[in-house]
């Protein structure tokens, strides 16, 4: 019989079964609770048998069969791609934990390949279970196939018309994975929510991962996500987003419609200067900041590596949470906090616009700046480290800092931890900071935030100047610090499987 699990439990027939009886006979007899169909079946091509291991096996059993996939030869690489798209089939971009699971997907991989071989699946792993876990509760696949029609998503969303919005990204589709993206972009710069941005960007990585093929699956997912953005604005009776206004305008103004001249790199001051600006200032302000230095002749890249720095400094100055709530006590910055969410998002709109030319890298940088500004009212006045604690730290010599690194971040000392990660940068220890630290962020729970702002600071560390490497290692350090409150489940799973 060559018919899958998945395929029987598909039919209408074993629906109406599943229906009438309820899941516990068949998960009695080895399947996992099934989903209740609708529609077309989503193909997942070379990619769906093992997509489908999502479904079938039951959870209790999931990780162990993942271990024996990677056993088999199964590489990690192949497992995130199918997990991504089975995520993405049966959640659509609409349940917030199941999305966030999906953006941390790329970067444990990323993680993965940075650590010891025998640890190296312990992060994908994590992200795996718990998309799976999502995945279970959803009840219904929300994504199916879609014949192309020719079309505008971006209007289509706005006019909240999903599925003409998926009809003319898969028309797009049809001309490749680039023609995809680029019809999905202006979906992205038409709103400013942090998970839109991080998870779009996303979304082009699995794409990446998974092959060309599978493009339009991952991306469906972010007109999903906007359209339930647009229906709640209408509502809850609240005006357009105001960058819908406010990006072309300062394009129109500044004469940028072809693009940024891009002809003179900036100083470390005058970078340092726009970071603060936007730290500072309201949201217009500061994107008509960036798009001053866009005219100016400052190159994209400059003006990205300043959303960033301007990110680092909110968390350096981030309060923290003002109560407590699980996993997550008072005066904690890991998981939705305003620093680790700007970071995350600075990144993704910097590498957006390294994707995309003309006036759409422009309208990405110039939403990135609206989007990074504003939030300073969340920070306190004085920046991480404190004079005490880098008193402390200065007596720390090379053979001791690492050791003193660790113990404050697996404490929950964020200000020894900072103070520490000064000192690592003082000795020019920056690379081994990443590795003293990040044994701790995997075996974390993170609040859903663990592996994605580890990846945005290892990145944002990696292409930053030298003049500014140092806020961003004492930023992350701070991070992992804070997080070092639950252990993550999933993590002490696959270590007792991996042996």
């Amino acid at each position: 019989m060559t018919t899958t699990r998945r395929q029987l439990l598909a039919s209408a027939g074993t629906t109406a079964l599943v229906a009438s009886l309820g899941s516990d006979l068949f998960t009695t007899l080895g399947f996992a609770a099934p989903r209740l169909r609708g529609g077309d079946d989503l193909d997942l091509g070379d990619l769906g048998p093992l997509a489908d291991l999502f479904e079938e096996v039951p959870l209790g059993g999931l990780m162990e069969r993942l271990v024996r996939e990677l056993r088999a030869g199964q590489s990690l690489e192949r497992l995130v791609a199918a997990g991504a798209l089975a995520n993405a089939r049966a959640l659509g971009g609409e349940d917030y934990e199941g999305y966030h699971a999906f953006m941390g997907m790329v970067p444990a991989l990323a993680i993965a390949r940075e650590m010891p071989t025998e640890d190296a699946p312990l992060p994908v792993l994590k992200t795996l279970k718990r998309s799976a876990v999502r995945m279970r509760a959803a009840g219904r696949t929300k994504l199916t196939e879609v014949e192309p029609e020719p079309g505008d998503p971006r209007a289509a969303v706005r006019e909240r018309e999903l599925a003409r919005a998926e009809r003319a990204l898969a028309a797009h589709a049809k001309d490749g994975a680039s023609a995809t993206w680029n019809a999905l972009h202006p979906v992205i710069v038409d709103d400013i929510e942090v998970h839109l941005v991080v998870f779009a960007w996303r979304a082009k990585e699995i794409s990446d991962l998974a092959g060309p093929e599978h493009a339009l699956t991952s991306m469906r997912q972010i007109l999903h996500f906007a359209d339930g953005r647009e229906a709640r604005r209408r509502r809850d009776g609240k005006p357009e987003p105001a960058v819908r206004t406010v990006v072309p305008s300062l394009i129109e103004q500044h004469e940028l419609a072809g693009g940024a001249p891009g002809i003179a790199s900036m100083s470390d001051e005058a970078l340092s200067e726009l970071a603060d600006v936007l730290v500072t200032s309201s949201r217009a302000d500061g994107a008509a900041a960036c798009a001053q230095a866009l005219a100016d002749g400052a190159p994209s890249r400059d003006v990205s590596e300043a959303l960033c720095l301007a990110s680092t400094r909110l968390l350096l100055r981030d309060r923290g949470r003002q109560d407590g709530a699980k996993g997550r006590p008072k005066g904690s910055v890991h998981g939705a906090s305003v620093g680790v969410h700007a970071s995350d998002s600075a990144l993704a709109w910097r590498e957006i616009a390294e994707t995309v030319p003309g006036r759409a890298q422009v309208a990405t940088l110039l939403a990135g700046g609206f989007h990074t500004a504003g939030q300073g009212a969340w920070s306190g006045r004085a920046a991480y480290p404190y004079a005490k604690h880098l008193e402390w730290a200065r007596g720390l010599d090379r053979d001791r800092v690492a050791g003193a690194l660790a113990e404050a971040a697996a404490g929950g000392d964020q200000r020894r931890a900072g103070a520490a990660a000064h000192r690592m940068s003082e000795l020019g220890m920056g690379e081994q900071l990443f590795t003293t630290l990040r044994p701790v962020s995997v075996g974390q729970d993170g609040a859903l935030h663990a592996e994605k702002y580890q990846h945005t600071a290892r990145v944002v560390h990696g292409f930053s100047r030298e003049a500014f490497r140092r806020e961003h290692l004492v930023a992350y350090a701070r991070v992992v610090a804070s997080q070092a409150c639950a252990t993550a489940p999933e993590v002490e799973e696959a270590r007792a499987l991996l042996g």
